[in-house]
């Protein structure tokens, strides 16, 4: 009925946060030895002494996707504005990228420390957070191999492809009404102790989205800290004795007992 995530949030309550996938973008080229790279930019008259000569580096189509997707991230920071969370949440992070010769069983490369060789692969993974429909954001990030691939013969026949919440990495957004009753009784029960209560949003993501994700509209509360995920995580225990007080009255008031 009722979902209250225990994150530390300095005493705010978090009502609302940005959907978040990995999604995993697999880019192809063609490889080839870098001593010809120099008829691949310029077409030659006579074949190369050592052969070769057509490679397409996966790695320089990566770059023409990252500048793209950079475009569309700066689009979303325009469009996606939440009056809880901070402009610009919507960001399109490339973590990890990968790029070499063959593809393995695992998705990664095969060959990766060897610079004589022009990639025909390039693995990038990316932190996509995202607001409204993910089939609808998804599709917007997926057109950019259509962008991509203007102009540019060998990405038309050799579309890139995307696997969806790589790391089985998937969180709903979380979009709770600012007078949602238990939000009401949490700014009841910290009344009772004097204290002040702000709404915002969350800038990560919590549990909260799975709750969100079945029909059950979570909120985010929890005690003052620093140090997140760090060696010297902490919370102060002053304000984890208000957070229990506070969770204490507000399910009072949601069983109706207070």
């Amino acid at each position: 009925d009722a979902v209250i995530v225990a994150e530390p949030t300095m005493g705010d309550i978090h009502l609302s946060e940005a959907g978040l996938s990995w999604v995993r973008v697999t880019i192809y080229g063609r490889s080839d030895h870098a001593g010809v790279r120099y008829s691949n930019i310029y077409p030659q008259k006579e074949p190369t002494p050592i052969g070769g000569g057509n490679g397409v580096n996966a790695i320089e189509i990566a770059q023409r996707f990252l500048a793209l997707v950079h475009q569309l991230e700066r689009d979303w920071g325009r469009r996606f504005i939440h009056p809880l969370l901070p402009a610009g949440i919507t960001t399109i992070n490339p973590g990890v990228i990968h790029g070499g010769v063959g593809l393995g069983e695992d998705g990664l490369l095969i060959v990766r420390s060897n610079a004589a060789m022009i990639p025909d692969l390039c693995v990038i993974d990316f932190d996509f957070k995202f607001m409204g429909a993910f089939e609808e954001r998804k599709a917007e990030f997926e057109a950019l191999f259509d962008a991509l691939a203007i102009n540019d013969s060998w990405v038309q026949e050799n579309r890139p492809k995307a696997k969806w919440h790589h790391s089985n990495i998937y969180f709903p957004p979380i979009d709770t009404p600012l007078n949602h009753p238990l939000a009401d009784m949490i700014r009841a029960s910290r009344r009772a102790l004097g204290l002040e209560t702000i709404s915002t949003g969350f800038p990560a993501v919590t549990d909260g989205a799975f709750y969100a994700g079945a029909g059950v509209p979570p909120l985010i509360y929890g005690p003052a800290g620093s140090g997140l995920h760090g060696n010297d995580e902490y919370v102060e225990i002053s304000s984890l004795v208000e957070s229990a007080k506070v969770y204490a009255g507000a399910i009072l008031r949601w069983c109706d007992i207070a």
